[in-house]
């Protein structure tokens, strides 16, 4: 299995998370989804075209 990863610096600390934990805490960029189910959840391929994207 795959796993995506978002890598970042916050406070010069360096994060990684899934992409699926990075849209859940960023919730309001996939306003279409309400996160309460797998269902209402963007999938790890929409989440990395948006970042990809931005």
């Amino acid at each position: 299995m795959k796993k995506h990863l978002v890598i970042y610096f916050e406070n010069d600390i360096l994060i990684s998370k899934s992409v699926k934990d990075w849209a859940r805490e960023n919730q309001n960029y996939f306003r279409n989804y309400d996160f309460l189910t797998p269902n209402t959840t963007p999938t790890s391929v929409e989440i990395d075209l948006f970042l990809v994207n931005i």
